[in-house]
């Protein structure tokens, strides 16, 4: 017992001697941003953690042992590899959280950049993937007078969003799968440059769209909480209506919560090859401040309720609108359910999806149920 005692002690030490010095010898990542010069050539922006400055890099304010360090290559492969001649180690790429494309690449074909994150068998399946309006480069340097990193400042905006439904939390795999789908369309968190307190910060809003792989434009949050409706993914957030006060002589805003991850159907609707969809939406919400005179009674409630319902079709025809008659792009999955649902008819019209869908008849009914109203009183 001793000897195997001794025997596992050994087999740690020598586990855990050589993991140490396999980390001593390669530089981890925590975010990524990729941008192509005009002669093709690729521009990586690595935010670095647990490394020493290096020549060439920068210093991330409010993290230590951080860096941001930009090599280029002929290929992502070929810049991450020149990281090595020019650093001397390799770089560790399974703690990757954000990759940042920027439109140097979106506004041409973000399909073959998709390569290198899905042929490396160190690169999770979970990196959240941003597209910016500006260069990846820019985002990625962003330096902010907060003790936190800009990528993990980006990351943690794009995990609350469940607490805001204002821009979609996509993931590497689900990236892939919608740009390997027919027509490569699909869409990423849209991330921006801003100023907050005379100071750039990175912030996550809205939704960059693409199809065959190219942007096509963005929606602004409002309209993208309209696509997640329709998807289903709005888990939380705050809709606030108006109503008249009770003399009413003002309109009275009222801020209602959603309280959990919404329900929705898409419900297509096949009669003599003729296609029409109809959208169930139902939201469950709760009273979170009343600004104004307004009482809380049986018949105000469902006021709110059809109020609400009404905000939330508004919202959900408003991104409509832009996808089906400006974009004729599907970025609300129903050509999934219409394929799922009447096989041979997609079989036989999936070439010409893009113009069924930009005449497609679409009819939201929306459910909302105020279940609670703070402290005051809970409806069953």
């Amino acid at each position: 017992m001793i000897f195997l005692q001794k025997g596992l002690l050994a087999l740690s030490i020598l586990f855990i001697t050589s993991s140490c010095t396999e980390l001593s010898e390669r530089t981890l990542i925590a975010g990524v941003g990729i941008d192509q010069k005009e002669d093709g050539t690729i521009r990586l922006t690595l935010a670095l953690l647990g490394s020493q400055k290096q020549p060439g890099s920068q210093k991330l304010q409010g993290a230590n042992q951080t860096t941001m360090y930009t090599v280029e290559g002929q290929t992502i492969f070929d810049a991450g590899r020149k990281f090595i001649q020019n650093i001397g180690n390799q770089l560790l790429w399974p703690y990757v959280k954000i990759v940042v494309i920027g439109p140097s690449i979106s506004h041409k074909d973000v399909i073959p950049m998709l390569d290198f994150l899905n042929r490396n068998n160190e690169i999770q399946p979970n990196p959240y993937i941003l597209l910016s309006q500006v260069s990846a480069e820019e985002i990625i340097n962003l330096k902010t007078d907060l003790p936190i990193l800009s990528t993990v400042m980006i990351e943690q905006q794009i995990k609350n969003q469940g607490l805001l439904s204002r821009a979609p939390r996509v993931q590497l795999y689900q990236f892939n799968e919608m740009m390997f789908s027919h027509g490569g369309t699909g869409f990423a968190s849209l991330i921006k440059k801003v100023t907050h307190n005379k100071q750039p910060v990175p912030m996550v809003e809205g939704m960059a769209v693409l199809k065959k792989g190219k942007w096509v434009g963005e929606l602004d949050s409002e309209k993208t909480r309209g696509v997640l409706w329709v998807r289903g993914d709005v888990e939380g957030g705050i809709l606030v209506v108006q109503a008249d006060s009770e003399g009413g002589d003002q309109q009275v805003k009222i801020s209602l919560e959603i309280m959990e991850c919404t329900k929705a159907k898409i419900k297509p609707l096949l009669q003599e090859d003729e296609l029409s969809v109809t959208l169930d939406i139902h939201s469950r919400m709760a009273v979170g401040e009343v600004l104004g005179h307004f009482t809380m009674n049986k018949a105000n409630v469902d006021l709110i309720n059809d109020l609400a319902a009404k905000e939330i079709n508004k919202e959900i025809m408003a991104a409509m609108k832009v996808a089906q008659k400006e974009w004729q792009t599907d970025i609300f999955g129903i050509k999934q359910v219409v394929e799922r649902k009447y096989p041979e008819y997609w079989k036989k019209h999936k070439e010409e999806w893009e113009s069924i869908f930009a005449e497609l008849p679409i009819q939201a009914d929306v459910e909302v149920s105020i279940r609670k109203l703070g402290l005051v009183e809970s409806f069953p």
